[in-house]
């Protein structure tokens, strides 16, 4: 089952990439429930978090609105991306997973997903966003994965006019970030 669950997720990622490199993906910005949505995105990894013996939690600051208007489904598939590599690289602590007003960018949200995992060599992550790159090619074979998911992070960031990047240590875990704004205009 898991093999199947694993295929439908690449072919995802692959439509998705095609259709970002076409300019045929649309967002569609809605008014959601930020925390609900959260909840349900926990709920999806609750196996690995068992089967694993990592924690799992997430923190929302009070000044974040319960209610904020973005593209839902793409927001959770940055957020399905992010918290996926946290848990291939991980292999005890914590992922954590935050969200507040950015204080640096005006009328912006700030996501961020912690790790305690391996870390990513400094001359490597700036190739991390780009398309059909990992850390190295065992990687790929340890752990899985196409090189796709965080290419497709990047745009739908950049599609929703945030910025994503990262900061890690060998041996102390990486933090991936992203920020869009706020009050983005609703489309059908």
């Amino acid at each position: 089952m898991r093999n199947c669950e694993n295929l439908m997720a690449l072919i995802e990622e692959l439509l998705d990439f095609s259709k970002i490199e076409s300019g045929t993906l649309e967002l569609v910005n809605q008014p959601f429930d930020l925390k609900s949505m959260l909840d349900g995105l926990l709920k999806l990894f609750e196996l690995q978090v068992e089967g694993k013996g990592i924690e799992l939690n997430y923190t929302v600051d009070a000044s974040v609105d319960d209610v904020i208007t973005a593209d839902e489904k793409r927001l959770r598939q940055i957020l399905i991306n992010l918290i996926n590599n946290a848990f291939k690289f991980t292999e005890q602590g914590e992922v954590l997973l935050s969200v507040e007003v950015d204080p640096e960018v005006e009328s912006s949200l700030r996501f961020t997903v912690t790790d305690s995992g391996i870390g990513i060599p400094k001359e490597k992550q700036a190739k991390l966003f780009e398309a059909f790159t990992q850390v190295d090619a065992s990687s790929s074979r340890k752990y899985g994965g196409t090189g796709l998911g965080l290419a497709i992070c990047k745009r739908f960031v950049e599609m929703m006019g945030g910025s994503i990047g990262l900061e890690s240590r060998m041996g102390e875990g990486s933090r991936f970030y992203f920020t869009i704004p706020l009050d983005q205009p609703e489309k059908d």
